[in-house]
C-alpha cells in the first residue's frame, strides 16, 4: 500500500477496540489509482499515445487481479448475524442506563439505614430527579459539595462558559467522562404522622 500503509497502521494501532483486526498481505487490497483516471480520461474523450498505453495497461490488470482477490477473500469470511449484534448493542445501553437509577437507588437506601441507626427516625431522605434538557457529562459539569441533614452530597450542575454557550459542546470525544441524563437531588425532610411509628 505505500505511504499508505503507515497510515492505516498507525490508525489501527491507535483505536484500541481495532487492534483485533490483522493488517496483512492476506486481508489488504490496493487498487492503482492510474488505472480508474484513465477509464475517467477516456470517457472524456482524451487520447494516449502509443508510449502511456502500456503503462494504463498494467495499471488496470493490477486492479482487476486485487479485485478479484478481494472477491475471493469475502467468499470465505464467515457471516455474522446482524440481529445479534444488535442485540448485544441494546443490552449494554439497557445495562448502562440502568447503572444510575439503580446506584441512586441503593444510595438512599443507605442513607435512610443510616438515619435509623443514628436514631434520627422522625426524619427520612428523600430522592428528586429532573430530566435534563442540555448535554452534561461528569466532565464538564460543575460538580458541587452539599449538605444535606447530616449528610455532604455531590451534585452535578450544567458548567455555562462566559459566552453563554454549554460547556459540554467543548468535552474531547475520548470515552473517558459519561453522560448525565438526570438531575438528581436529595431531601431531608420530616416523615408524615402516620409513618413515624413505622420505621425499620
Amino acid at each position: 500500500p505505500g505511504d499508505t500503509g503507515v497510515l492505516l497502521r498507525k490508525m489501527l494501532d491507535d483505536e484500541h477496540h481495532l487492534n483485533n483486526i490483522p493488517f496483512k498481505k492476506e486481508n489488504t487490497f490496493c487498487f492503482d489509482s492510474e488505472s480508474f483516471r484513465y477509464l475517467v480520461a477516456r470517457k472524456c474523450g482524451i487520447d494516449f499515445d502509443e508510449y502511456q498505453k502500456p503503462d494504463y495497461i498494467v495499471s488496470w490488470n493490477t486492479s482487476v487481479t486485487e479485485s478479484i482477490r478481494l472477491l475471493k477473500f469475502i467468499q470465505i469470511c464467515k457471516p455474522y448475524n446482524l440481529e445479534e449484534l444488535l442485540s448485544l448493542r441494546k443490552a449494554t445501553l439497557d445495562i448502562l442506563m440502568l447503572a444510575r437509577p439503580l446506584m441512586e437507588t441503593l444510595r438512599l437506601i443507605v442513607y435512610n439505614w443510616k438515619l435509623n441507626e443514628a436514631k434520627l427516625i422522625l426524619n427520612h431522605m428523600v430522592l428528586n430527579s429532573n430530566s435534563i434538557d442540555i448535554e452534561m457529562c461528569t466532565n464538564c459539569a460543575q460538580m458541587n459539595v452539599v449538605e444535606v441533614g447530616p449528610f455532604w452530597l455531590t451534585q452535578y450542575q450544567p458548567s455555562i462558559l462566559n459566552n453563554n454557550t454549554n460547556q459540554h459542546n467543548s468535552c474531547p470525544t475520548n470515552g473517558q467522562h459519561f453522560l448525565i441524563e438526570f438531575n438528581v437531588t436529595y431531601e431531608f425532610v420530616s416523615l408524615p404522622a402516620g409513618l413515624k411509628n413505622e420505621r425499620w
